[in-house]
């Protein structure tokens, strides 16, 4: 199992692995090093092994290196480190690629490409807290299918992408040499995101999942069917249960901001009540909706499940639960006076809600909205 990060905190630019397995020799630590305008065009084909160890000024380590396109910088711990990745570049296996998504197939993941492509709504979470991160991959493929397209291939051969002309870095990560997002098996009935007994489509599995455990910074996710799933939190880790699980907006914002370069990013979400005005934050959405804005909704996910008319017991649930889903506002508002009805993006389709003035205050927590 491998393990790679990037930081951007420093120059050159660090990619980093631990247990890296190279022709069944496991490779404790290697990093890789580039300045960041050498991170593209580097001929591989043009290697050289520096003979002598690089001393580090500060910690007095040794490491070993082989240079690429006098760009590129493998670093390592030991001469035979070093010897075992010369003799891999010079393998017969070395072309023998296998993909960080090996047990995934790229063929079912191309038809899922395609058909998301000719209709973005199709992308789904299943059974996974992803919500959030969907809204996300449903205005890549949306505004940006191309982009989209790559990025799935990329992750799914290298578990690693540098995403469009934002050059945002995804990496999916686990501080041990196991439990990654990639060495789950889509054909596993127990462990693989499923809903209504249906398994998650392999093509949203590996982006979602992806940018979501790059995006932790507090503990990786792996995607397994867990009953209880563990996302971080301001003030620490909160506990979801199955398909309830939260991306927090601050995420979502540095996505369309960082990854996507989304324009005009406002936040007007709250995961408390708050005094605003919720009905005209609904017709206000509405409005930036039909100038071409994208306006994703923060709920509670009982909204979609509203029946008429709520039991007491329904309306202390939504005034009690926390705002657990994201959807994407897809406009039609109609209110009546009493009710009111729009359309949203959700779980793979498109969904009609029709709630009470109460039933919307109760379970609305504000929206992100963009520009693309």
């Amino acid at each position: 199992s491998t393990l790679f990060y990037l930081t951007n905190k420093f120059k050159p630019l660090l990619y980093k692995a631990q247990y890296l397995n190279l022709n069944e020799h496991i490779l404790y630590r290697i990093t890789l090093e580039a300045t960041p305008k050498n991170q593209k065009n580097i001929d591989i084909t043009k290697v050289k092994d520096i003979k002598d160890p690089v001393v580090n000024k500060f910690t007095g380590i040794k490491y070993y290196v082989i240079e690429f396109d006098k760009k590129l910088r493998i670093c390592v711990s030991s001469p035979s480190e070093k010897q075992i990745i010369l003799d891999y570049i010079n393998s017969d296996r070395y072309d023998n690629f296998t993909p960080a998504f090996s047990k995934f197939s790229i063929a079912n993941i191309r038809i899922g490409i395609k058909d998301r492509k000719k209709d973005p709504k199709t992308i789904a979470q299943s059974g996974t807290p992803l919500c959030g991160i969907a809204c996300i991959g449903f205005l890549m493929i949306k505004y940006q299918p191309n982009d989209y397209a790559t990025l799935i291939e990329d992750l799914y051969s290298y578990a690693g992408a540098f995403y469009n002309k934002s050059n945002y870095y995804i990496k999916p990560w686990n501080k041990w040499p196991f439990g990654q997002v990639y060495d789950i098996n889509p054909y596993d009935k127990k462990d693989y995101p499923k809903s209504s007994g249906k398994p998650m489509a392999q093509c949203d599995y590996i982006l979602l999942a992806s940018i979501k455990s790059s995006e932790n910074d507090i503990r990786s996710y792996d995607g397994k069917s867990d009953k209880n799933i563990v996302i971080p939190f301001d003030l620490g880790e909160i506990d979801v249960d199955g398909i309830g699980g939260l991306t927090l907006s601050g995420t979502i914002t540095k996505l369309l901001e960082s990854m996507l370069l989304a324009d005009e990013v406002d936040d007007l979400t709250s995961y408390i009540d708050s005094e605003e005005d919720d009905l005209k934050m609904l017709k206000d959405m509405d409005n930036l909706y039909i100038k071409k804005y994208e306006c994703i909704m923060l709920i509670k996910s009982i909204m979609l499940e509203a029946t008429q008319p709520w039991t007491k017991d329904d309306i202390e649930q939504s005034e009690k639960t926390f705002p657990d889903h994201w959807v994407m506002y897809a406009g039609d508002l109609v209110d009546n006076g009493k009710n009111v009805t729009f359309k949203v993006y959700s779980w793979g389709g498109e969904i009609k809600v029709n709630v009470t003035y109460q039933q919307f205050k109760n379970t609305f927590h504000g929206y992100i909205k963009c520009k693309l």
